[in-house]
Parts: C-alpha cells; structure tokens; sequence
C-alpha cells in the first residue's frame, strides 16, 4: 500500500528505518523528513490514500490469525473465562475490516483503534485506556505484541508481555522486561498454568531427549 502511494507521487520505494508498529502517520512523515519524499500532500491525506489501498486487497490477501490463535482464544474464555482485548494503532475504519476478514468480531471484550485515543504508541494510553474498559488492574494483564513500538507501550505501562517474534527484528530492541519470544501462539497451548520456568524445563527436556535420540540413531549399523 505505502509503494502504491508513492508511486502514485512520483516516487518508487523509499526505506522506512521505523520499526513495524509505528502508526502509519509517523511513517509517512518519516519518508518525507528524513527519506527525501517531497509532496505537497498532507500526512493524514497520504495515510488514508495507504488504508484505501490496503483496503482493497484485503480480500485477495492471504492475511489471517497466528497458528494458535483460535485454541488460545478458546482456553482463556471458555475454561478460563478471562477477558480479551485488542489494541492497535491502525484507525477504526480499517480495524472493522479485518476483524470482519477475519471473523474475530465476538473474540474482543474491547477493541481500541489508534484514532480513539490521543496519542498512539508506543505512548501507553491505549493500554490504561483497554485496561480502565476492561476493569482490570493494568498490573494484572498479560499483553501479546509483535511491534516494538506496542512492546514499549505496554513495558511503558507496566503490564506483562509476551512478544510473538517474527525473527527478523533484534530483541536487543524490545524492552528488557519481555518474558518470553515465540513465533505464535502455539507454544502457550496447554502450559497456561505452568510458570515459565516450568516450560523452559520442559523445552529444554524434549530438546535432551531428541539430541539422545540422534546420538543414540547415529550408533546404529548402516
């Protein structure tokens, strides 16, 4: 969507150094201050022209939930009977589209855009924001981030965080007080119970036992 606008200026691709998870309002004038794309166009015009461009490959994108997602949504409010809330900082228009796309109308005990609040983050008012709608003391909430920028808001905000890690990003960049990475959901099925040590132990037993199964395989005649 950001190449389709610039095109559309009369610019091809330009780097972006901001990490994913930036508002795309701080990207854009990023592009323009310090990646040289001169435009008389408004920052909030060339936001909404990327969000009508992404809008309408929503439906022909391959987008969908991180593996895991639907067992975890089912444990913590079925069995667990907790409270789900979603905060980001892409705008109201477009949240409705995905949350539709993606059928996770009814997951959310609350949903936060990032133009119903003043400030996106990583500043941490949506979180005290969904925490004050949700009733829960911020300190009891576990938050779930990709983005740097949302891992500072909620570490900014005090609340527990997990981080659900593509790879690609360093974590020297995300917040020290990150309690685990993972590359989806799946590693919490089950062990909602177990403290982190207790998974670590466990990660590192099946680890263990499939290097004495390698060695063990390794002896055998050819």
């Amino acid at each position: 969507a950001f190449n389709n606008v610039l095109s559309s200026i009369g610019f091809g691709w330009l780097k972006c150094d901001l990490p994913a998870g930036n508002s795309i309002e701080s990207r854009w004038d990023y592009m323009i201050k310090e990646g040289g794309a001169e435009t008389s166009s408004k920052i909030k015009d060339l936001a909404e022209a990327t969000y009508d461009v992404f809008l309408r490959n929503l439906y022909t994108s391959d987008l969908d939930v991180r593996p895991g997602f639907w067992e975890l949504v089912d444990d913590l409010k079925t069995d667990k009977n907790m409270k789900l809330g979603l905060v980001t900082n892409t705008d109201r228009k477009v949240v409705d589209k995905i949350l539709e796309h993606l059928q996770v109308w009814d997951v959310f005990d609350v949903n936060l855009a990032g133009d119903e609040v003043s400030l996106k983050k990583p500043d941490p008012e949506i979180y005290f924001k969904a925490a004050q709608k949700l009733q829960i003391k911020h300190i009891d909430i576990l938050v779930f981030e990709d983005s740097v920028a949302g891992a500072k808001a909620a570490d900014i905000a005090r609340m527990d965080l997990i981080v659900i890690w593509d790879g690609l990003i360093d974590k020297k960049k995300y917040p020290k007080r990150v309690l685990e990475f993972f590359p989806d959901f799946t590693p919490l099925l089950g062990n909602l119970d177990k403290t982190f040590d207790e998974m670590a132990k466990e990660a590192l037993g099946r680890i263990k036992n499939k290097d004495q199964s390698k060695d063990k395989n390794a002896n055998l005649p050819q």
